[in-house]
């Protein structure tokens, strides 16, 4: 029974070990994942979440890291007051009340696996507003779709 076990979840591991994108990055290597057929890295780190401190300077880079980085959870959004509804913009058009944090300097990418040429970008943080795969799939040409926030 244990050695069943063992083998299933050896088996799943590495199927989804080799159906996630991986990237280097000068900072350390990036794991991602793959759904409808579009390669989704969320949250890759920006810069380095006390460059907010420093105003009027340049941003500075993430600290590097070592292993993999596991990208597949969206990253807290900036410090603010409780989003709520108002005029047009119901509650799935907000930002969720939490998780908060001042470190919410992060790029959210979504690309198809074949991007390995220069890509045009386009992009918006409103994610309810764009269905991202829907967008990414139906582009003729490779784009990188990233989302951005920093104040």
């Amino acid at each position: 029974m244990h050695k069943t076990l063992i083998i299933t979840i050896l088996f799943i591991s590495s199927n989804l070990a080799a159906q996630s994108p991986k990237v280097s990055t000068a900072q350390g290597s990036v794991i991602g994942y793959t759904e409808s057929g579009i390669n989704i890295f969320k949250p890759y780190p920006l810069l380095h979440h006390q460059s907010v401190l420093y105003a009027g300077r340049a941003p500075q880079d993430p600290v590097p890291w070592t292993g993999d980085k596991v990208t597949s959870e969206f990253s807290a959004s900036p410090m603010q007051r409780e989003p709520k509804p108002f005029s047009c913009w119901t509650e799935e058009f907000i930002a969720p009340p939490s998780p908060l944090s001042e470190d919410c300097l992060y790029l959210n990418v979504w690309t198809k696996p074949d991007g390995k040429r220069n890509l045009s970008s386009c992009g918006s943080m409103a994610e309810a507003l764009i269905p991202v795969q829907q967008l990414v799939r139906s582009m003729r040409e490779s784009i990188m779709r990233s989302r951005v926030s920093y104040l």
